[in-house]
């Protein structure tokens, strides 16, 4: 039995395999009057059975030809030839199969669309009205197939409610084991509505289960920045709604709240550099942790000793002793990634330690050591895991040829591939003035217009041709800073390619330009963190007034706020991989590589200003 499984559905985090219910023995087709031929799985017994369907529609029997087709289409995926398997599939006129054909025909098809991307395509036959009417004839593992399939299409696609319906429509076909690991994936989807859209659905939703998952899912992300205040909302939810299923299976980070709370240090030490050429990077950074830390205090969490240690001023390894002798239980930082480097030598660190940057790739981490910072690298994923899902598959880019630059396009690159997309063009630029040349070169303008002067020689007379850009391309993935941002996009719309979409990272985006020098990005998107757009109001503004000087660095402001709400989690993150913690960077996760990787907001720039695209869920609010 072959099995597809979608990259993108896996980079999300789901546990889910769609697997083909196919047949892997020999089959059997009548062809004309003569002995029936024995198919096995090879591209010949297709094509048999291929012509067969042709005959059987030339001789006006349509319900055969749908069979044979799919008999064929089985074939193909068995042997991998799975482009050839959606083309013939796509040709099944499926109102012609009967009941038990039409559900194995949704099944084989979706799984295949799904392996490929091909998501609105999986969604089209797995909401077939008549495959819906079909399930009386569903086995139960038809049944469950079914439901994972569209769950897993409904994930994809942004809708994430429809999703979470269909993973409680599985409840009758699982086992306990199962029935966990499905509340789990209930609760990750939950999780990613926003706030207002939880709360608006815990007040109005009809069916009993749903709206007690609703109000879980509402009280605990409300109380994400108080541990006490969300422990104690839980328990109280669990009192009230004692044999919901959440209450009997709770999710995994839910059950480790009490242990949580219980241990908390009761000292940190914050290690960075407060001099020197990063003194204003660690200076927001620490303004960041004190702005989370008075916030807690102000709303009467229990909150730890903090001790600030310059990294400016002594040797990490001893200023990293003292904080222990001082009496730390948690250390935050270093910034420095030399700092950081020096401190994995070690065989273990005696106290959990979050780092407030990355170790070279594939470097082995030592024990207790969890690594946060704001990496270029996870943007440009989520940008190719965006325009994939947009439903763009070839992709120029066009990147600044920094070291930042080249790392965020040889990120989005391998994302991209993984999904199975092309990379048609890469280019690099580097600082300059006019970017004409270096678009119109990647483009191929250049070629088009020499080949309206060949005809124009050729020919001996003037002739008014239209150049144009190559049409081998359906997105652009810009890296760039903003004052280059804002040449590149009218350059490539001069050259021809204004209609292509263009997708960057947040490096485009200055917060603080006016709408008009913003203007010539409108159409842009890209991934920002929340931070930008009122998340974590109050300390925000609060920073914004106290350190207008540090605006620029606002980013390691909320990279701060997040680092005091991150360490007391740590545990959970480590344990329970669908863990997520939604805050001022973006939805932070732990890879198993010790990272702390995230998921930012997707903006796009309008009439020169960053507009917040609607998520999952908005429409609930207001509806």
């Amino acid at each position: 039995m072959k099995l597809l499984k979608s990259p993108l559905y896996r980079g999300l985090g789901l546990a889910t395999t769609f697997t083909l219910l196919v047949s892997c023995g020999s089959q059997m087709t009548q062809t004309g009057n003569s002995a029936p031929t024995v198919l096995d799985n090879t591209l010949e017994s297709a094509e048999i059975l291929l012509t067969d369907a042709a005959t059987s529609a030339h001789q006006g029997d349509p319900a055969k030809a749908a069979a044979t087709r799919l008999e064929a289409g089985h074939i193909l995926v068995n042997i991998g030839e799975l482009t050839t398997a959606e083309r013939v599939l796509s040709d099944v006129q499926s109102e012609h199969l009967q009941p038990e054909q039409r559900v194995d025909y949704a099944l084989t098809y979706s799984d295949l669309a799904l392996s490929l991307g091909e998501y609105y395509i999986a969604k089209r036959v797995l909401d077939d009205p008549a495959v819906a009417a079909a399930q009386d004839v569903m086995t139960t593992d038809q049944k469950y197939h079914w439901r994972i399939n569209r769950a897993g299409t409904y994930t994809l696609i942004g809708e994430p409610v429809l999703a979470i319906r269909e993973h409680l429509s599985m409840t009758p076909y699982l086992d306990e084991n199962q029935k966990q690991a499905n509340n789990d994936q209930i609760w990750q989807l939950l999780l990613s509505l926003p706030s207002e859209a939880l709360d608006a659905l815990a007040q109005r939703e009809p069916n009993n289960i749903l709206r007690g998952w609703f109000a879980l899912a509402s009280l605990s992300k409300n109380n994400q920045a108080n541990l006490e205040q969300q422990l104690k909302q839980v328990s109280q939810w669990q009192l009230q709604w004692s044999n919901h299923p959440a209450a009997v299976y709770p999710p995994q980070d839910l059950q480790l709240l009490e242990q949580l709370v219980n241990n908390q240090p009761q000292q940190i030490a914050v290690l960075l550099p407060l001099t020197g050429k990063l003194a204003n990077a660690g200076k927001a950074i620490r303004e960041g942790i004190m702005a989370a830390y008075y916030s807690a205090e102000a709303s009467g969490q229990k909150t730890p000793v903090i001790r600030v240690y310059n990294t400016d001023q002594g040797e990490i390894q001893a200023l990293y002793d003292q904080a222990i002798l001082d009496g730390a239980e948690t250390v935050i930082g270093p910034l420095q990634k030399e700092l950081l480097q020096s401190l994995n030598e070690r065989r273990y660190l005696p106290v959990p330690t979050l780092a407030l940057n990355y170790l070279l790739e594939q470097t082995q981490q030592t024990e207790n050591l969890f690594q946060f910072g704001l990496a270029p690298e996870d943007e440009a994923k989520q940008v190719a895991e965006l325009a994939w899902r947009d439903g763009h598959r070839h992709a120029m880019v066009l990147s600044s040829n920094r070291d930042w630059g080249q790392r965020s396009a040889g990120a989005f690159i391998e994302a991209w591939k993984a999904l199975g997309g092309d990379v048609t063009v890469y280019s690099e630029f580097s600082l300059q003035r006019d970017f004409s040349a270096v678009v119109e070169r990647t483009l191929l303008v250049d070629r088009s217009k020499q080949r309206g002067r060949n005809i124009e020689n050729l020919m001996g007379i003037d002739m008014v041709t239209q150049p144009r850009s190559r049409d081998d391309i359906d997105v652009i993935f810009m890296v760039a800073q903003p004052e280059d941002a804002r040449q590149l996009k009218p350059t490539l719309a001069f050259h021809y390619a204004g209609d292509i979409p263009v997708y960057a990272t947040s490096h485009l985006f200055n917060p603080d330009a006016d709408r008009s020098a913003n203007s010539d990005l409108n159409g842009i998107r890209f991934p920002s963190i929340p931070w930008n757009f009122g998340f974590s109001k109050i300390e925000h503004d609060e920073l914004a007034e106290l350190l207008p000087n540090l605006r620029s660095l606002q980013n390691l402001q909320a990279m701060g706020v997040d680092a005091y709400r991150l360490y007391p989690r740590l545990l959970q993150l480590q344990q329970v991989a669908q863990a997520r913690y939604y805050g001022a960077t973006g939805e932070l996760y732990l890879t198993p590589e010790g990272r702390i990787a995230r998921h930012q907001a997707i903006a796009e720039m309008r009439s020169g200003r960053a507009t917040l695209l609607p998520t999952a869920g908005d429409d609930l609010v207001s509806n």
